[in-house]
């Protein structure tokens, strides 16, 4: 038995006082009253407290100490990982990215090219007529056969692979984490990685993948049409790119943070309904229901802030990418109308066309990459996680008793050496033999000792050896 209460000791054959990391005294009850009645009366003096309020102080200072690291590691959030995406690409697998690449580039051909076949159509006059039609129909199926092979590969082959290896490793390093670690861990926070980062791994990262690539192939396609027809613009696309690198790293800085923002205060938001459904019924009791009411609140208001500011973030960016694009049509208007070399009617009416396309194609460009980047931090997260959580892999943790254990219910322990963490030892040099049969009590020096060896026996500490 492990017992603070002293009202018990008599009970037991054998009594051991810890303290000082190791056994202070041992043997029957009335001796060591007889020889450490100091000891003895503190023990006694000492307050009933609970195991879990132990834990829960220790508990409050990891959690103190996550949310500095956490502040911390938003900076360098700011800059992205290149590992995070070999990290995801790796659980989608080499032969659906290079179907991926390949539907996508296929769709952004079939898609921009049709616009210089109808230039070559009607610069024809009426000649080889089935010729041009039957082409045009060929791209119009390679365009929807394309785009039918990235809603297939997306929905079917990514998704679900890359969410189940995500979740089976989510499960294998929860369920595999040293029960210590679920009294430091913050509720909200786990359950915010079952719910929000794995729902962003199933749902929006695949999608929002598929889209990037075929944003970018259309932008390529878009860009060697514009050349083709405009070739004094490539002098001005290389400002325009500059332009454009400046003003999607800045979006995406800001956007990244205010969704890391979001999903953080998510957290704080189930971390208080949890909060509040255990507590419920000495909220009721203790009449809390307007604090706690107006906690929830603020917890939503708090969550819905970053919400509102990416919304004008995007629509800061949409005004942003419009005026640009604006000025890239009067650049070519410019140049048609003073150019000496006198342009067709056909190149003019392309040039301006791909010009109004590729307004949108440059927003959903920005917008897309800044999403994905912005999912992937929960990506970033489920990594972390599975790097950094300890897990039961000890040899001690991991013995298998025979089919006849226990044989004589005897309990040995040969120099213990245990710990809440790696940062402080508790217990040292415990050598403790217990025949079957035996009843003994376990107390700490000051009445609280106890707690640690209760907590090794459920493996709440750390074995060190």
């Amino acid at each position: 038995m492990l017992l603070s209460p002293a009202e018990y000791f008599h009970l037991a054959d054998r009594i051991l006082v810890l303290g000082n990391s190791g056994i202070f005294a041992q043997g029957e009850w009335s001796n060591i009253k007889a020889t450490n009645g100091n000891i003895v009366d503190s023990i006694v003096e000492q307050p009933k407290a609970g195991i879990a309020d132990e834990y829960h102080q220790i508990a409050a200072i990891n959690i103190s100490e996550q949310m500095v690291e956490d502040r911390q590691a938003d900076v360098t959030r700011k800059t992205g990982d290149i590992t995070i995406y070999a990290y995801y690409l790796r659980s989608i697998g080499a032969k659906n990215c290079s179907m991926l690449v390949l539907g996508c580039s296929a769709y952004a051909f079939a898609v921009i090219f049709p616009q210089y076949w109808l230039k070559w159509w009607t610069e024809a006059n009426g000649t080889n007529m089935w010729f041009y039609v039957v082409g045009f129909a060929l791209l119009s199926f390679t365009a929807w056969l394309s785009t039918s092979m990235i809603t297939w590969l997306t929905y079917i082959k990514i998704s679900p692979r890359s969410g189940g290896s995500f979740h089976s490793g989510l499960l294998r390093t929860i369920f595999g984490a040293q029960l210590s670690y679920f009294f430091v861990a913050d509720t909200g926070t786990i359950l915010n990685r079952f719910g929000q980062d794995i729902q962003m791994v199933d749902r929006d990262i695949p999608d929002t993948l598929a889209g990037l690539g075929v944003q970018i192939f259309r932008m390529i396609m878009q860009a060697a049409l514009l050349l083709s027809v405009q070739r004094q613009l490539a002098l001005i696309l290389p400002i325009y790119m500059a332009i454009v690198y400046v003003l999607q790293k800045f979006y995406l800085q800001t956007s990244r943070q205010l969704r890391l923002l979001e999903l953080e205060s998510r957290a704080a938001v189930y971390s208080s309904f949890l909060e509040t459904v255990d507590g419920l019924a000495t909220i009721r009791a203790m009449g809390w229901q307007d604090d706690y009411s107006e906690h929830n609140d603020h917890c939503l208001d708090e969550f819905q802030r970053p919400t509102y500011l990416l919304l004008c973030l995007q629509r800061w960016l949409n005004v942003v990418l419009n005026l640009m694009v604006a000025g890239i049509a009067v650049v070519v208007i410019a140049i048609t109308v003073l150019s000496q070399k006198s342009n067709s009617g056909a190149e003019i009416g392309i040039s301006l066309n791909i010009i109004l396309v590729t307004n949108t194609t440059l927003l959903r460009l920005v917008q897309f990459w800044t999403t994905l980047e912005i999912s992937l931090g929960a990506v970033a997260r489920l990594k972390k996680l599975e790097s950094e959580t300890p897990q039961e892999h000890d040899v001690v943790e991991t013995i298998e008793p025979d089919a006849a254990w226990p044989k004589d219910g005897c309990c040995e322990l040969c120099d213990l050496q245990v710990s809440y963490d790696s940062r402080a030892i508790s217990l040292r040099n415990i050598n403790l033999s217990i025949r079957g049969g035996q009843k003994v009590l376990i107390c700490g020096k000051t009445g609280r000792q106890e707690s640690l060896t209760h907590g090794l026996g459920h493996t709440h500490t750390d074995i060190d050896r």
